[in-house]
């Protein structure tokens, strides 16, 4: 197989989010990596998406053969509807990707166009049945996308993502920040079962997929073949849940702080019961095809406990770093 920098660039757009900055990092030592953003923090190239004049700064960047832009971008406005700028954003891309037919998209949808209320484990089968108003648009721009990209695009379906420089607002993150701060845990609810996924197994997702889909859709001058008849939707999870409360009481232990953690009986109930365990067979699946294609192990994601142990070890072999030899984060 041909060296990762010959076949492809990389356009990352909204890059300098939690997910961004991990796929520009694993990118950076294969290939040619450009980062976009509307601050232009972190050394980004920086651009306003929801102009459209704007994206005509891309195209020397764009003009080489497959050009894979991942497209973290989700715009956030107090003083703009969602929707309204987020339905622009896409259609500033969709006039992007028609001028440049060689570009191929990934796009991070969310596990929870499927709804919250599930007893079986889920797969790309089923409907979308989205409650919350952010879930809503992304099955609308999943759709967008679709109408006119389908064999161009593919389209992750990504559960509850955590690891190292996570918000302390996720679930994971919240409870990190608590034992942290030696702070007694305290969560709306701990009776819900969810699947969590760690950042270095989404990351190897895309970096997999991106190899598979460089060797068997480009042809002798670098040209793109179509994705064809396959859905280009694949959720991206373990396949296995836990409960809030069990993984908060996992977390104690491992931080050495169970007295953090309140007693089971103590907390309170709010009725909630969800069970949005996704199935990641489809791409475990598809990828393990690839072989015969491309030079491409197969993808599986470790479990909740073996990535909690690797995003700890991490946080403190970075603190130890810093002790010893002064070093920033």
């Amino acid at each position: 197989m041909a060296a990762m920098n010959q076949k492809f660039r990389v356009l990352i757009t909204g890059g300098s989010g939690f997910l961004g900055k991990s796929l520009r990092a694993s990118f950076a030592n294969e290939c040619q990596v450009l980062n976009v953003d509307r601050t232009g923090q972190e050394g980004a190239f920086a651009l306003d998406l929801l102009k459209l004049e704007e994206w005509e700064k891309l195209n020397d960047f764009a003009s080489y053969p497959l050009v894979f832009l991942i497209n973290l971008a989700f715009a956030f406005s107090p003083e703009r509807d969602m929707e309204e700028i987020n339905t622009l954003l896409v259609q500033n891309l969709g006039m992007f990707l028609k001028k440049h037919p060689h570009i191929f998209l990934f796009y991070p949808s969310t596990a929870l166009l499927y709804g919250l209320k599930y007893r079986d484990v889920i797969t790309e089968e089923f409907l979308p049945s989205p409650k919350s108003r952010y879930a809503m648009l992304k099955q609308k721009i999943e759709n967008m996308l679709l109408s006119d990209f389908s064999q161009r695009c593919v389209i992750f379906r990504i559960t509850n993502v955590y690891g190292r420089r996570m918000s302390d607002k996720t679930v994971v993150g919240k409870i990190v920040y608590q034992l942290e701060q030696d702070k007694r845990i305290s969560l709306f609810d701990y009776n819900s079962v969810r699947d969590f996924i760690y950042i270095d197994d989404v990351v190897e997702a895309f970096k997999r997929m991106t190899l598979c889909l460089t060797d068997r859709h480009t042809d002798a001058k670098g040209s793109l073949r179509p994705f064809g008849d396959e859905s280009p939707i694949f959720n991206l999870s373990t396949g296995k849940g836990i409960a809030i409360y069990d993984l908060a009481s996992a977390l104690t232990q491992y931080y050495q702080k169970p007295y953090l953690l309140p007693e089971r009986e103590t907390v309170i109930d709010h009725g909630y019961q969800e069970h949005l365990v996704l199935s990641p067979q489809k791409l475990r699946d598809w990828l393990c095809a690839q072989q015969a294609f491309c030079e491409v192990k197969t993808w599986s994601p470790i479990s909740i406990t073996e990535g909690i142990e690797r995003m700890l070890s991490s946080v403190n072999e970075k603190a130890k770093d810093r002790h010893i030899y002064g070093k920033s984060s």
